[in-house]
This record gives structure tokens, sequence and C-alpha cells, in this order.
């Protein structure tokens, strides 16, 4: 990363009311996201699926909850992924109150997070650095002691530290975590949502639909089609026992959370809470001097996406959109074009990528664009196995092969025209073996490790000009 770009992002979120979104991507690897696998329907795809019975959607549910739920419970702390997950955002927090602490005295010394994931990753985290200083503050909304209600009043706060003999009053650097999509520790109640972080899931309690675990994953990997899938998985439902799904799916509704389907609501309470959250997202989002800091989010929530599209209209708002690789970067630009460089900054800034391929005896290479800029020019990678081509970041790429031998007939093949950067590594050139070799590419990747360096107390250390 550029020392400029390091100080840039510091000088405009300071004396701002700064406002974060963070998605699924942040808790990954240790929380997978719901992509079943490359060319593959989501699971909110087959979820959502007309053509899915209501059974085999109950067994989806079963395979979500021991999939993705159940980790999210946070009882697997001792693994590699969970520390490393865990540092990650705990390295963001301490940021973050290192900036609120070099505040003025007449600026609230707090930032929001908005975040729409489930785990208490967050929380976990609250704990752990306010044994390390006291003096800070975190708002996860509730309210109560032994029984702690979730109400959305409870975010506009200012706490202040006025002494042992109460002669100055000094306000605390504080966040406020406002989870968009629920949690795993949130229960809904006739007297409002309410939070028991010592919860435990419901695995044990149906034991008999384990076993359709692995069926349904074999499902998904041998089918070929979204359509191939669904019926299968209607038709595997048609084995397990209507009053079993039923009794889990009542259990599993108890569960304060949005669904990862277009009809996400079960309980009007929650709703009711949803919508109120929404509101205040919007309402951060139109005030002075705000920024917003996006991570690790892909905007599919329609709700969310219609609040930061209108929000852009506001002449005080920034937004940084921290995207995780070159797919992402083109659909943030597809969904807010008009807004790119005014509005919206996307990160991290990238204007060179690195293209690599197995080194063909006698294979020349070409790279254009549509303004007839060509490179053939190449180094080889550490291993003298590989070229590397230093590209520009262009809008599209086209790809000519031919050989470099004289003698040989000098007609090139086309290998690509018009294709965008994250689209090179699915093209592949074929000896004469007839052997696949696919284009690798490479460059900065902009997750949570990018944000802690943008955020850092220190000016981080160049990255250099790729990521490997």
């Amino acid at each position: 990363m550029k020392k400029e770009s390091y100080i840039k992002f510091h000088e405009d979120i300071s004396g701002k009311n700064t406002n974060f979104l963070i998605g699924s991507g942040t808790s990954f690897p240790f929380i997978k996201t719901l992509s079943l696998g490359e060319n593959k329907p989501s699971l909110e795809d087959l979820l959502t699926d007309t053509n899915l019975d209501t059974n085999a959607k109950y067994m989806l549910f079963y395979f979500y909850y021991h999939n993705w739920i159940v980790k999210m419970f946070m009882h697997d702390e001792k693994t590699e992924d969970y520390k490393q997950v865990f540092e990650n955002y705990k390295i963001f927090i301490r940021n973050g109150l290192n900036i609120l602490r070099t505040e003025g005295y007449q600026l609230p010394k707090r930032m929001n997070i908005f975040t729409t994931n489930y785990d208490t990753f967050f929380e976990s985290v609250f704990d752990n650095v306010v044994l390390e200083n006291p003096l800070n503050y975190f708002n996860d909304g509730s309210r109560g002691f032994i029984d702690k209600y979730i109400n959305i009043e409870n975010y506009h706060l200012n706490v202040a530290h006025s002494g042992v003999q109460d002669n100055y009053k000094k306000e605390i650097p504080s966040f406020n975590l406002i989870k968009l999509h629920g949690s795993v520790s949130w229960q809904d109640t006739s007297q409002g949502i309410k939070i028991e972080y010592n919860k435990e899931n419901i695995l044990a309690k149906y034991e008999e639909l384990k076993i359709y675990i692995e069926q349904i994953e074999n499902i998904i990997d041998t089918s070929n089609t979204k359509e191939e899938m669904i019926e299968r998985i209607n038709n595997l439902a048609t084995d397990v026992g209507e009053s079993l799904l039923l009794d889990f799916h009542s259990d599993y509704n108890d569960l304060a959370i949005i669904n990862p389907t277009k009809y996400k609501f079960s309980q009007t309470v929650f709703e009711q809470h949803y919508y109120q959250m929404l509101r205040l997202l919007s309402y951060e989002l139109e005030r002075k001097n705000t920024i917003l800091i996006v991570v690790g989010f892909s905007f599919a929530d329609e709700h969310i996406k219609e609040i930061v599209g209108r929000s852009l209209s506001n002449p005080f708002l920034k937004v940084y959109i921290i995207c995780y690789d070159l797919w992402q970067r083109h659909k943030i630009e597809e969904l807010f074009a008009g807004f790119i460089d005014n509005k919206i900054e996307i990160l991290p800034k990238i204007e060179t990528i690195f293209v690599s391929i197995f080194d063909i005896e006698d294979m020349s290479l070409t790279f254009t664009n549509s303004n007839h800029e060509e490179i053939t020019e190449y180094e080889y990678d550490s291993n003298g196995c590989n070229r590397v081509y230093k590209l520009p970041l262009w809008k599209e790429y086209n790809i000519y092969l031919s050989s470099e031998n004289e003698n040989e007939n000098d007609d090139s093949e086309i290998i690509a025209e018009g294709i965008n950067a994250f689209e090179i590594s699915s093209y592949c050139i074929i000896d004469d073996s007839g052997d696949e070799y696919f284009f690798e590419t490479s460059y900065p990747k902009g997750d949570i490790y990018y944000l802690n360096s943008l955020m850092g107390s220190q000016t981080p250390m160049s990255d250099g000009e790729e990521d490997e």
C-alpha cells in the first residue's frame, strides 16, 4: 500500500461520522460464504426457487444450520481459522479505538458498525478488548442485566467519564453494533428480542437428520443444473418423516435471523426491528460529514442496496468500498455506475495486474485493448517456468497467440477478445500435446487485512506491486 493512500484515508475519516458496513467476507475462512461451488447455484438460489417443495426447503434449512449456523455459536475457538478471524476483528476494533481517541473533545467519539453477519465475533472481541482498557464502550443495542433485550433507542448514547472527583467530563470511545440480519444470540420472544449469548445449538435434538447431510452434498456436487439439483433434493425429502422436519423448522424459527431467502420474515417483532435498523442506517448516511466504509459485503440485500444508493445524493457523504477481487470490483462499478471516483472510491487502487502462464516453447503472446495499445514483453517468475506479463488495468483485453519461430505462419490465433480482467483466468492455451495451460492473474486483494492496514496507527509497509 502506498503511504499517500494511507495518509489520505486518515485525513478523510478524521472528525467524521464514520460508519462501517460489514459483510460475511470478514468472517471467512471460519465461516464459509453461501457459495456451493464454481458454476453452482448459491444456497439462496435453491431456497428461493419456487420448484423446491416445502419439506425439501426444511431439509435445506437443516443443511444450512448444520454447515453454517452451528459454527456461529463459536464453540470451535481452538481452530486456526477461528483464531485468524478473531485476530482480524480485534485489530480492526483496536484501530478504530485508536482513531477515536485522537478526535477533538467537541466531536462524538463514536463509530457505527452495521453488519449482516449472524456470528458473535464482534461481541467476543468487545469482551476481550474491554479487559485491556475498561474506558471503552461497546453497545449492542441491549439493556438489562440478567435478561437483556434489544431496543433501537439504546443506540443514541454518548458515554462520558468524569473521574473519581467528578471534576471533568470526557467522552470515551464507543462502538455501536447494529446487526441488520439478526444474530444467533437473539431470540424472538413476546417481550421483544432477547439476547442469550450462551445459547446452545439444536443439532443433538435432531441427530436423525444428520445422515442426510452427506447425501445433500453429493447431490450438489454431482448435479449438472439447478433444476436437476432441486428435483433430486425434492425426491430425497420424501424419505424423511414430515413431523421431524416440522419440529426442526419450528425450533429453527426461534432464531431471530433473516434467512437467505427472498421471503425473509417469519416473526413480526423481528421484522419491525429490522426496518428500524434500516431506518437507522438511512439516517446515519444522510447526516453531514459522513463516511461509509464497506468491506466483505456483496449488496445482495435489496433494502440495504437501495438505502446506500439513495444516500449517494447526500453531498456530505463519502463511500469507500473495499473489493476483494476484480469480479466484485466489476459488479460494484455496474451497480453504482456514475458515482465511482465521485462519491464512491473503490479500494484497493489497482493500476496494474500480473498475468502468468506456463512458458510454452516458441509461444508469442500479445495483449491489446480497444485503443490498440499492445504488450508483448514479459519476465520469468522465480522458478523460471512461467512467463509473467505486467498489464495495465484496462476496461477490456484481447489476447492473441502466435509463434516465435520465423519459419512458422504469421497468422495469430485468437485466445480471447473483449474480455474483462477477471475473465482472463478462465482462458487457456492448448499445446501440441493437448495439454491445457490456464492464465493466472494476481493483484492486491481487498479484505479485512487491507482495511486494517488502512486504519492502523502506524503507516503500513509497502505491499509491493502484486499480491500473490
